[in-house]
């Protein structure tokens, strides 16, 4: 194989012009021809690679200018129907600042309807159980004031009872102590044989009444005692003392329906207070749900509007 390269046609081409003696002028302008053919290849060629590498590179700069933009979708946070729009596309708007306003008037309100008349029953029944506690109370005043009349007029009584029994029973007690003196001699008499032992009987009858006499006198001043002690300590003994044993015992059953009648009234302004939390929850439910602002998160522009004064949205749709 040669290691030489073969002349080309152009490198070979100016020998034999030369050689003619007639070309040589029109080399040079051939090759100057030449030359401004490869700078005009090379510069479309260039120009086509520019034109096809610099619009992607623009368009991607121009596609993640886009994409990494912040923009946020202002959505009706209830639904209901459009009261008015406050802005217009291409409007720079401030933070907070209002878009678009909201009122919901189709409010489903059973369950505030419910909740009141739960609320309104229980503070009824609240307030009756009320009434009825004042009332016995001021019954019961009535009933202590009647229980204690009662007692001290009975205790006057019965302590002018205890003077007269505790009269007759000395009395009684002198008696006995006579017919027992009595007795005494006539047996001293009958033991000399004095007296006739027959003589003893109707003494001896007599003694027997006395210290029987004697021994109801105590036991009816035992028992008017024991009435009064009794009535000092609010128990009431004894046939005088019925009335009063009635009265107390018709205040003791109203005492105990008072006290059940206050425990239900408590139970009953619990439950009220309860459903009073649960009402003001259920109001505040619908007061939020009735209307509603759409306001701008952050500063910026309004790229456009998709929502018209009157129409109905739902919640989550997208106003701008």
């Amino acid at each position: 194989m040669s290691f030489f390269k073969k002349p080309s046609v152009i490198n070979r081409l100016p020998v034999v012009l030369s050689a003619t003696g007639k070309l040589a002028n029109s080399n040079g302008r051939f090759r100057g021809i030449i030359r401004a053919s490869s700078y005009s290849v090379a510069s479309v060629v260039s120009l086509l690679m520019v034109s096809a590498v610099v619009p992607p590179l623009v368009a991607d700069q121009s596609d993640r200018a886009v994409v990494n933009a912040p923009v946020a979708l202002l959505t009706a946070q209830v639904p209901g129907d459009i009261d008015a729009i406050a802005v217009q596309p291409g409007e720079a708007v401030s933070a907070g600042q209002v878009i678009a306003s909201i009122s919901n008037k189709r409010i489903d309100r059973s369950t505030l309807i419910v909740l009141e008349g739960k609320a309104t029953d229980s503070r009824e029944h609240a307030l009756a159980a009320e009434r009825m506690e004042n009332s016995n109370g001021q019954y019961l005043a009535v009933l202590d004031k009647t229980i204690a009349d009662q007692s001290d007029q009975i205790a006057e009584i019965l302590g002018q009872q205890i003077v007269e029994l505790k009269s007759q029973q000395a009395a009684s007690a002198s008696a006995v102590q006579e017919k027992k003196a009595i007795l005494d001699r006539q047996k001293a008499m009958v033991a000399r044989k004095v007296a006739s032992s027959e003589m003893l009987g109707p003494t001896q009858q007599q003694y027997a009444a006395a210290l029987h006499q004697m021994d109801a006198e105590t036991a009816k001043l035992s028992q008017k005692q024991t009435q009064l002690d009794g009535l000092k300590k609010g128990v009431f003994i004894g046939d005088e003392l019925g009335g009063l044993s009635t009265l107390a015992q018709k205040r003791h059953d109203l005492d105990f329906e008072t006290q059940k009648i206050a425990i239900g009234r408590a139970e009953l302004e619990a439950t009220f207070a309860d459903q009073q939390k649960l009402l003001e929850a259920e109001r505040d439910r619908l007061t939020s749900l009735a209307a509603a602002t759409v306001a701008a998160p952050a500063q910026g522009r309004i790229l456009n509007i998709e929502a018209a004064t009157g129409r109905h949205v739902g919640a989550g749709d997208t106003i701008a």
